[in-house]
C-alpha cells in the first residue's frame, strides 16, 4: 500500500510540474507587465499627476492624472488576480472557493498596500517602492514554492528580477 501511494505521488508529480510551471511562467508575465506600469507611473508622476495638482487635473478627461489613475488601476487589479489565483492554488479542493465579492476584491487589492495619487511626489513614489516590492515579493514566493517541489528542475526569475548580490544555493 505504502509503495503505491508513493509511485502514485510520483506519477502525479510528473503530470503537474508542467502545469506548476506554466503558473510560474504567467505569474512572471504578469510581473512583467506590473513593473512596466510602474515605470510608466514613475515617468509620469509629477506635480501635475500627484499631489494638489494632480487633484486639480483629474477634472480634464484626458489630461496625464487620468492616464496614471488607470495606470494605478491596472496595478491594484494584477494583485487581486494574484493573490486571488494564490488562494485558489493552496486551497485543498483545488479552487473551489465560491463567489468572490466586490468586498472581497477591494481587499485583495489592498494586500500589496496603498497607491494614492493625492499624496505629494515622494510619498507616492514611496507607496509605489513598497507596492512594486510586495507584488515582486508574491511572484518570487512562486518562483520559491515551485523550486522547492522540483528541485531536480529549478526554474530561476529573470536575471534583472533577482535582488543585488544574490547568489544561488549551491
Amino acid at each position: 500500500q505504502g509503495a503505491k501511494t508513493a509511485a502514485t505521488k510520483e506519477v502525479e508529480k510528473v503530470f503537474e510540474q508542467p502545469k506548476e510551471a506554466s503558473r510560474v511562467q504567467q505569474a512572471q508575465n504578469q510581473m512583467n507587465v506590473v513593473n512596466t506600469k510602474i515605470a510608466n507611473i514613475r515617468t509620469n508622476a509629477d506635480g501635475w499627476t500627484t499631489g494638489a495638482g494632480g487633484w486639480a487635473m483629474q477634472a480634464i478627461p484626458w489630461s496625464d492624472r487620468n492616464q496614471l489613475e488607470d495606470d494605478i488601476t491596472t496595478l491594484k487589479s494584477s494583485v487581486a488576480a494574484e493573490n486571488l489565483q494564490m488562494m485558489r492554488e493552496s486551497s485543498p479542493t483545488g479552487g473551489a472557493m465560491g463567489n468572490v465579492s466586490d468586498k472581497d476584491i477591494e481587499l485583495l487589492q489592498k494586500k500589496a498596500g496603498a497607491l494614492n495619487p493625492n499624496l505629494k511626489g515622494p510619498a507616492f513614489e514611496q507607496q509605489l517602492n513598497e507596492f512594486e516590492d510586495a507584488f515582486n515579493a508574491i511572484v518570487h514566493g512562486k518562483y520559491d514554492i515551485y523550486n522547492a517541489k522540483y528541485p531536480d528542475n529549478p526554474i530561476m526569475p529573470p536575471s534583472s528580477d533577482l535582488p543585488a548580490g544574490f547568489v544561488p544555493d549551491q
